[in-house]
């Protein structure tokens, strides 16, 4: 085994045994961990050896569920976090057109709203929307991710009406029977997967933007979930992305992609592409296929065996039938894929289990 670098004089945590001094590398892979003396005699005269002087090493962090491509849209996005009011959401989202100077047509995409620190815990609808502007099209989600209202313009621009249908969605409607703006769960993922896909250059750009946040607080692999939220019309390019980002060395952290194909169409689709859970390399990784049962408690669309408290009639959503899941988990299995499911209500576990 030859030694390349060996930090020394420090202090390294370890899962196995405790706190040790000094710890070794052969290449890219850890080679041994102990006392300054071990490690020493694990070394030659090719070895970097650097000081430590006391400083502290952990084990790289793993984020076990994320969502890069869409955090990092986040980041070029309003940002709606903590607004405590309808009001408050106008305004940040009007400053936002205003400090960006978006053109008339342009889409104006904003995240982070929750209604429960409202005081009257009101959902904002299209006519809220429409004050911040009529001239661009909007949508801004909720911070569950599983609901989203939009504007007059938005719901003309996508050809949404009373007559819409999204299977395993819902689209509020007003008094009248027209759509209110509100979205929710498979409604809102067939919404955004109408919206203007980004091209390869803008997909670097994404990747980059979360990547550098992530390794500013330790984090070195990353268990992502990216082709739900561009729609899988990018999986091609967002495949050969990280694959020239690791041919050119480019990539500084450990990828493994959770496969989103909410039906069988587009999951028979990513199948004949040749990947399987677990293809890829040590930067780059496919992982298993991604479903989602139901969706949030925040939004009330956790599919759950009684009604909500504070919203009777309402048990949630089942984004699929029995028969439905069944199905796509079955297909997953027999191609070699593994299956992850999102569940939160007891509903929608009761239904996963079996």
């Amino acid at each position: 085994m030859s030694v390349t670098l060996a930090l020394l004089n420090g202090k390294i945590y370890t899962p196995d045994k405790g706190i040790c001094k000094a710890i070794a590398f052969s290449g890219e892979k850890i080679a041994e961990v102990g006392s300054i003396k071990e490690i020493e005699e694990l070394c030659d005269e090719k070895t970097t050896r650097i000081d430590l002087k006391g400083r502290v090493v952990f084990p790289g962090f793993n984020d076990s569920h994320m969502h890069l491509l869409e955090y990092s849209s986040f980041l070029d996005k309003v940002n709606l976090r903590g607004a405590a009011s309808i009001e408050e959401i106008i305004k940040r989202t009007q400053d936002f057109i205003r400090n960006t100077k978006k053109k008339p047509g342009e889409w104006v995409l904003g995240w982070g709203w929750d209604q429960n620190l409202f005081k009257d815990n009101k959902l904002p609808n299209k006519d809220d929307i429409d004050k911040i502007s009529t001239n661009n099209p909007i949508l801004l989600n909720r911070t569950c991710g599983h609901i989203g209202v939009v504007n007059t313009l938005a719901l003309r621009t996508m050809g949404i009406n009373e007559d819409t249908y999204i299977e395993g969605g819902i689209i509020d409607k007003d008094s009248d029977g027209k759509p209110n703006g509100i979205l929710r769960e498979m409604a809102l993922t067939w919404f955004i997967s109408r919206l203007p896909k980004p091209n390869k250059e803008q997909i670097r750009y994404l990747i980059d933007l979360g990547i550098s946040e992530a390794l500013k607080v330790g984090l070195t692999s990353l268990q992502t979930d990216d082709f739900d939220f561009f729609g899988f019309e990018i999986c091609d390019d967002l495949l050969d992305t990280y694959n020239e980002m690791i041919e050119k060395e480019e990539l500084p952290l450990r990828i493994y992609e959770e496969v989103e194909t909410p039906n069988q169409k587009i999951m028979q689709s990513f199948f004949d592409r040749g990947l399987r859970t677990g293809s890829g390399n040590d930067y780059f990784k496919i992982g298993p296929i991604k479903l989602y049962a139901d969706g949030s408690l925040g939004a009330r669309t956790a599919a759950l065996e009684s009604e909500y408290s504070d919203d009777p009639g309402n048990t949630g959503v089942l984004v699929y039938s029995d028969e439905e899941l069944n199905d796509l988990v079955m297909k997953a299995h027999s191609e070699g894929m593994q299956v992850a499911i999102h569940v939160i209500g007891d509903r929608a576990l009761r239904q996963a289990v079996n």
